[in-house]
């Protein structure tokens, strides 16, 4: 069962990106927790659900999380086998084991409970996972990103939503085809496995954005990829080099051509602020273009203390060469933000500061919520700026450093979320990933840039104004799954599974 079960799971991500395996995924954990004919304590049931979570974490993340520690980070191999298996431990496994063992519980309650509560439970642990853990990589509903109308039903109750749908058909498949069930039983649990996909795609509909009230032109965007190796990325040597790569690019397009350029996070791998040289030159770039531009770069200012403090940070360099506007990345990286000697008078390893207020950046009436790197993963951050007055969401990340394996294509998947959930169109920008424009529906505005060097010039249109129910009430669906499980697993633990 295990086996089974983490094979699906592996399916649903890049790179198989079989998402509507993601409807099918809880079905061999259902099958057999939920069957009270056979034997598994609840100890046990806790044991299938750690290494559940670990071999199946480990299948999704694992080639990229090695590679990154072993080579970005240049550690040992038996250092990079260790952090990757101790954080998926942590990060991933823990939150199975009492997931399983609850499942389990619920072998005693009939059909309709058990199936109904599985899929709360599994939407809730995803929702503690991310929430309490900071992990919101590899949930069940991200794997419906490529899926039109069931990814958009995220308007109406965010990635929980479709979690909860895609649980929902999998425990009701999982149930339905149980050995010895009763004929009464399996039509109830059929009926509420075709409930979850039609829930998903009802809400998908309904949630369809009406046509933008706010009479703004579109906005030409173009990204500018230069694919620059995450080893090489930080070299001394060439930062200078890596500055021009994505001069180069930039100097390609025509003057009015486009009203925006963005550049990656990381694309200039020293501390901007210290550098006037640097950013005159994007000065006089953004003012020739009749464009704007976005550069993902380090800042520093004085600390209260008189120490140097050092941001993540993107810049906005206006077409009017007006003074740049930033803003400083708010969530950090556990374990992994820290600078690589981003100035000569800056130590390796010293670490970043989180920015403290979220910023809008203005283009051509737009107003434009820049978020950094794994930023976009969170839904909190796209929801403060819908109700901030944001028109567009602009993700730029530096996806070189975990490029093996899947993890770029899942980066983007996993943040492509957030378009269908505020109706609001996307902008990703990647170095060493998948770079790409989504509309306020979560389909492509025009071919991705593909772990490849170039630059696309997309037209964004506007999306809806106002805010979605996902952004007025929050997490809701979460919680409501999370009260209606304690309940299921509360009458589970007080009454035997009834006989059909």
């Amino acid at each position: 069962m295990v086996a089974i079960a983490c094979l699906l799971f592996a399916f649903v991500y890049a790179p198989f990106d079989i998402g509507s395996v993601a409807l099918l995924a809880v079905a061999p954990v259902a099958l057999i927790l939920l069957d009270p004919a056979i034997r598994c304590s609840l100890p046990v049931a806790a044991l299938c659900g750690l290494a559940f979570g670990w071999i199946a974490s480990l299948a999704i993340v694992g080639p990229w999380m090695y590679q990154a520690a072993a080579e970005y980070f240049g550690k040992p191999a038996w250092f990079a086998a260790t952090f990757t298996i101790a954080i998926n431990g942590i990060y991933v496994a823990a939150f199975y084991a009492p997931l399983f063992a609850l499942v389990r519980l619920l072998a005693r309650a009939a059909a309709v409970p058990a199936v109904i509560g599985t899929a709360c439970l599994w939407t809730a642990f995803e929702y503690l996972r991310a929430t309490l853990a900071g992990n919101g990589w590899a949930l069940l509903g991200q794997g419906l990103d490529e899926l039109p109308v069931l990814r958009e039903a995220a308007a109406v109750g965010g990635v929980w939503l479709l979690s909860l749908g895609c649980a929902l058909c999998g425990a009701g498949i999982g149930v339905a085809s149980q050995r010895g069930i009763a004929p009464r039983q399996r039509r109830l649990a059929i009926d509420l496995a075709v409930a979850g996909p039609i829930l998903l795609l009802i809400c998908g509909y309904a949630s369809r954005p009406s046509p933008a009230a706010r009479a703004i032109l579109p906005l030409r965007v173009a990204a500018v990829q230069a694919q620059i190796a995450g080893t090489e990325l930080w070299d001394p040597a060439r930062r200078v080099e890596h500055f021009h790569s994505h001069l180069e690019l930039t100097e390609t397009l025509r003057p009015g051509r486009v009203d925006l350029v963005v550049w990656p996070e990381n694309a200039i791998p020293f501390l901007l602020d210290a550098d006037a040289s640097a950013r005159q030159r994007l000065s006089a770039l953004a003012q020739r273009l009749e464009a704007a531009i976005v550069v993902g770069a380090g800042r520093s200012e004085a600390g209260s203390d008189g120490t140097a403090r050092f941001f993540n940070s993107a810049y906005l360099f206006a077409a009017d060469g007006s003074a740049p506007t930033t803003y400083d990345k708010m969530r950090l990286l556990p374990y992994i933000e820290t600078a690589a000697v981003p100035a000569a008078d800056a130590e390796a390893g010293t670490d970043y500061s989180a920015g403290t207020a979220p910023v809008l950046f203005e283009v051509a009436d737009w107003k434009i919520a820049p978020l950094i790197c794994l930023e976009a993963i969170d839904p909190r951050p796209v929801r403060a700026a819908a109700k901030a007055g944001a028109d567009l969401i602009l993700n730029i990340s530096n996806d070189a450093w975990f490029a093996g394996g899947g993890g770029p294509e899942q980066h983007f998947a996993m943040s492509a979320l957030r378009a269908p959930e505020s109706r609001r169109p996307m902008v990703r920008v990647a170095n060493g990933g998948v770079s790409g424009a989504i509309t306020s529906r979560g389909n492509d505005i025009g071919p991705r840039i593909r772990r490849s060097r170039g630059v696309e010039i997309y037209e964004v249109q506007p999306g809806s104004v106002g805010l979605t129910p996902y952004h007025r009430f929050g997490d809701w669906v979460a919680l409501l799954c999370a009260v209606i499980a304690a309940w299921s697993c509360l009458r589970a633990w007080r009454s035997p599974r009834p006989s059909a």
